[in-house]
């Protein structure tokens, strides 16, 4: 189809370029390993998209669909590492910290789901969602559980200090 070749040409250049960045402070082997736990996952969901509603090869608005998605989903998932490696500096061009920029990705995700295909778009977006959650830790569900319970506790311990009252004067009066 029209548009292939150039497709996988440049988000072969997108993953080489940010593959080695992530490579040199990751190691070889930690990101082959994230790789194939992405590529595993994303592809995983993709086949079972594709058996329970095949109408997702399709795009939202008009007719045209993406038969293949090459390495889409782990070029998001490396850009999404890279930028949460970088997370405290700053995008000269844009004046946002590198973290903002995973809200681009999900932007450019969400516009692929309109116009080129939805189980495409989905597979980037888990792909995103994948990586912070493996990058966080919060995959293991006991983690998240406790990341929830210590949040509640914050918001209750926030909300009765915030019915205190100081005594002016200190504590004699």
């Amino acid at each position: 189809p029209k548009g292939v070749v150039w497709g996988m040409a440049s988000a072969t250049v997108m993953l080489v370029w940010f593959a080695t960045t992530v490579e040199r402070r990751w190691g070889t082997k930690r990101l082959l390993i994230f790789s194939l736990t992405i590529s595993l996952i994303t592809n995983l969901f993709a086949a079972g998209m594709v058996v329970l509603w095949p109408g997702s090869v399709l795009a939202a608005v008009g007719i045209s669909f993406a038969p293949l998605n090459g390495v889409g989903p782990l070029t998001y998932a490396l850009l999404t590492v890279w930028c949460l490696m970088n997370s405290r500096q700053y995008f000269p061009l844009l004046r946002v910290q590198v973290k903002s920029l995973i809200w681009l990705l999900v932007a450019l995700a969400t516009v692929d789901f309109i116009f080129q295909g939805r189980l495409a778009a989905l597979m980037e977006l888990l792909a995103i969602g994948v990586t912070c959650l493996l990058v966080h830790g919060l995959w293991r569900p006991r983690h998240l559980a406790d990341r929830v319970r210590l949040w509640w506790i914050d918001r209750r311990v926030a909300k009765r200090r915030s019915r205190m009252r100081s005594i002016d004067g200190g504590r004699d009066h």
